[in-house]
């Protein structure tokens, strides 16, 4: 059975050839799908692709799942204001806001800065792709998505009347997204430009554009090549285009600080990322705190230390993941003057 996503994801630029594609912002949210309603108001128990690892139990489903698959509990308001069809999309705040974000749309009792939350909407996604079996194999959300549940998916969707979406280039989808759904204060569709065919032009462009997102506090942008269908992995299809590149890696391990300002703290994590290890810092102080008082006076007593199984972060548990930016990778595809960004909040 073959690895896939829960959503579709980007890939770095590097050298891929961008000609005719379509850019947008990249939006520093909560990157989410809309099941067209399908499951709000069931339990969320009841829902075979939910991730209940985080809680949920006892919960009721709204039709709002992040990328790994776990319930976003929006006010009923939000939800009313959104179509009966199947969507691709990013909750988001405003730039710069990224964790406000995650305060107010990763609470499970949802609480008035939702009022300021938009869905900015870039795709339409048959419901059959969204279930395509497959397994998907994430730290985060593990699942088979089996016949069973694939079959489940596209009755439930039926029986609510939901809209179903034809399977369709991006260029198309982002005609009936402009024709069927009913912007609002909360739902907007994310504005797309095109590039020209000529590759040189195209990316002369593109970093030109880049430039003026980012000093207008942006993070970046997303191409598209409008002639893709929605695939639920990371694909060249889809490329994000940063200053300095971002990705996502697993703690494995820790560090203690040297003897110094931080003494007694974490000085560097040590993560994985593909199929290389290495370290990473750039916190701040609260970040540096160990769990305990017995991680803490390991840690004054090791300085630069590799700390044992029994030590513990306070914020960086083993096996969760942060998003760390870098320069390039190197030959052996380690990342070049990576630092700390985020801890991943889903």
């Amino acid at each position: 059975m073959k690895n896939r996503e829960f959503l579709q994801l980007a890939k770095p630029h590097t050298k891929q050839f961008v000609g005719g594609s379509l850019y947008s912002e990249k939006l520093d949210g909560m990157r989410c799908v809309w099941d067209g309603g399908m499951t709000r108001g069931t339990p969320i128990e009841e829902v075979p692709f939910a991730n209940l690892t985080r809680g949920g139990h006892g919960k009721i489903a709204t039709g709002l799942w992040s990328r790994y698959g776990n319930p976003i509990f929006a006010p009923d308001y939000f939800l009313d204001s959104l179509p009966n069809f199947t969507l691709d999309g990013e909750l988001w705040l405003r730039r710069g806001a990224f964790q406000e974000t995650m305060s107010i749309v990763k609470d499970h009792i949802p609480g008035p800065g939702w009022k300021d939350i938009k869905y900015m909407v870039f795709d339409a996604i048959p419901i059959e792709t969204l279930f395509q079996v497959g397994r998907i194999n994430d730290p985060n959300y593990q699942i088979i998505i089996q016949p069973g549940i694939t079959n489940w998916a596209i009755a439930t969707y039926k029986r609510r009347n939901c809209k179903l979406v034809v399977e369709r280039p991006f260029i198309s989808q982002l005609k009936f997204l402009n024709l069927y759904l009913n912007q609002n204060h909360h739902v907007k569709l994310l504005e797309q430009n095109e590039l020209p065919q000529n590759e040189f032009e195209a990316k002369n462009i593109l970093f030109a554009k880049l430039e003026e997102y980012i000093a207008l506090g942006a993070e970046g942008l997303i191409v598209r090549n409008r002639a893709s269908y929605w695939q639920p992995k990371r694909c060249d299809e889809m490329l994000k285009v940063k200053k300095r590149l971002d990705d996502e890696a697993i703690v494995i391990g820790y560090i203690a600080a040297e003897v110094g300002k931080i003494h007694g703290k974490l000085g560097s994590l040590i993560v994985r990322y593909n199929h290389t290890e290495f370290n990473l810092s750039g916190f701040t102080d609260e970040e540096r705190e160990f769990a305990d008082t017995h991680s803490v006076l390991w840690a004054y007593s090791n300085p630069g230390r590799t700390a044992p199984p029994q030590v513990k972060s306070k914020h960086f548990p083993i096996g969760s993941k942060v998003t760390f930016s870098y320069s390039e990778l190197s030959n052996d595809g380690t990342p070049c003057k990576a630092a700390y960004l985020r801890k991943r909040v889903d």
